[in-house]
């Protein structure tokens, strides 16, 4: 995952502040969520915000630009959230997306059936 984070900044714009570090494998974050996170970075730049639901940290992950350069340097996400536990914010929010992930073709039924989003015969 860390690998896959470091070719992804790659491409991101030098005039950016931060970074949103989002998990493919979870495709129901709401807008609203990516929204409140980026609102706090523009509030406190140089802070890592953490959407927390519940008693649960989830993604994404709101990275400073100013740690961007520990991920070069071969660290991952966790390494740097251990490294900087005074700047991280853990922001509630009601969206439970942030801690589903879907790993595996039975989750994604199950993803499917909670959202409502099968057929009539209940096949996904």
């Amino acid at each position: 995952m860390a690998e896959s984070l470091r070719t992804g900044l790659r491409g991101v714009d030098k005039s950016s502040s931060g970074v949103l570090s989002s998990l493919a494998d979870q495709p129901l974050v709401s807008a609203e969520t990516i929204k409140l996170l980026a609102a706090r970075h523009c509030q406190e730049p140089d802070r890592i915000f953490i959407p927390r639901y519940e008693t649960k940290k989830g993604h994404p992950v709101l990275l400073p630009k100013s740690l961007l350069e520990d991920i070069y340097s071969g660290g991952t996400l966790r390494d740097i959230i251990k490294r900087y536990p005074e700047r991280v914010s853990l922001v509630p929010v009601t969206d439970e997306g942030v801690i589903i992930d879907i790993d595996t073709m039975e989750e994604y039924r199950k993803v499917l059936i909670k959202i409502g989003d099968v057929n009539r015969n209940g096949w996904v």
